[in-house]
């Protein structure tokens, strides 16, 4: 599924046809949206009472801008810009920036543009990511999406759920949704998926799990006393399990106890320890050029400017 999404990223009929439905979209929407826009933008301007009326006439028409650019509805992309400044301080350029990037991520990927947003400013805050770590952070969630089962919906409701105790235990946006991908497999939905993801990170960094794994010669902290990667944690668990009895492996695991996320993972490297490490590894390999996405607002302008020439 998603290596087709990706494919047709570079067809320029694709590109042509998904500019066409953008900016349909955006002048439909835009013509209903146009009377609510300027009671939308109050609670916006409440955020920004230091600033200037230039300025934030300059705001309002970047608003406008990047609604048309990305396709999205005017009081979405509205609702966008409050809830990312909001959530990260950020003003101007960098608002625009991040929405735009969100946009065009939901326009291509169909997820909706509100919960793509909530998603993307939670994730920013829990892993620390700036302006500059946005394309990233929308590739890990793109690779997630290819090797999980599960959608860009799904992903956008429940991302929230397990990314604050993945940064809790020292792990970036990349381990986290490797360790989301491995569970969907065991889930039966990602809400269960999250669920277990978030209590493996918060088992991990449990007193029990710390001196269950030394027990077997298994470190899990660096000498800087940070906590390791849990991918290379789990690698090296996988080897010290093929040197142990199958009932060695249940004494491990019974002593380390902790959560069920926790509990299902160690499980899975006893039963299924290459398929786990091969969705490591497939998600490592997976290849995805975000600038391609730069292509289709420039299909829109064309496609605006054709279309003002015409009317």
């Amino acid at each position: 599924m998603f290596g087709n999404a990706i494919s047709t990223l570079g067809n320029p009929y694709t590109l042509l046809i998904g500019g066409v439905v953008a900016l349909t979209m955006f002048l439909s929407n835009a013509t209903g949206a146009a009377a609510d826009f300027n009671h939308e933008f109050l609670a916006i301007k409440q955020l920004n009472l230091d600033k200037s009326t230039e300025q934030m006439n300059a705001y309002k028409d970047s608003i406008k801008a990047v609604a048309f650019e990305t396709g999205q509805n005017l009081l979405d992309t509205t609702k966008a810009f409050y809830d990312i400044q909001s959530a990260t301080g950020l003003f101007g350029k960098d608002v625009a920036d991040i929405t735009t990037k969100v946009g065009n991520y939901a326009l291509v990927t169909g997820a909706k543009l509100p919960d793509a947003v909530n998603q993307t400013v939670k994730a920013m805050k829990a892993f620390g990511v700036g302006v500059d770590g946005i394309d990233n952070l929308l590739t890990a969630n793109a690779k997630t999406i290819q090797l999980g089962i599960t959608t860009y919906d799904e992903l956008a409701r429940v991302q929230t759920e397990f990314a604050g105790a993945a940064a809790g235990a020292g792990q970036n946006v990349d381990t986290a949704n490797k360790m989301f991908s491995v569970f969907t497999a065991i889930a039966k939905d990602s809400v269960t998926a999250a669920t277990m993801t978030k209590s493996a990170f918060e088992g991990f960094t449990q007193a029990g799990t710390v001196k269950g794994l030394k027990g077997i010669g298994i470190e899990m902290y660096d000498v800087n006393g940070n906590m390791r990667d849990m991918t290379s944690i789990l690698k090296d668990v996988s080897t010290q399990f093929k040197g142990m009895t199958s009932k060695q492996i249940d004494e491990t695991i019974s002593k380390i106890g902790g959560p069920e996320g926790l509990r299902n993972l160690l499980i899975k490297l006893k039963t299924d320890a290459n398929g786990l490490l091969d969705t490591f590894e497939k998600y490592d390999k997976v290849q995805f050029d975000w600038s391609k996405l730069s292509k289709t607002p420039k299909v829109i302008s064309e496609l605006y400017q054709r279309w003002q020439k015409t009317g």
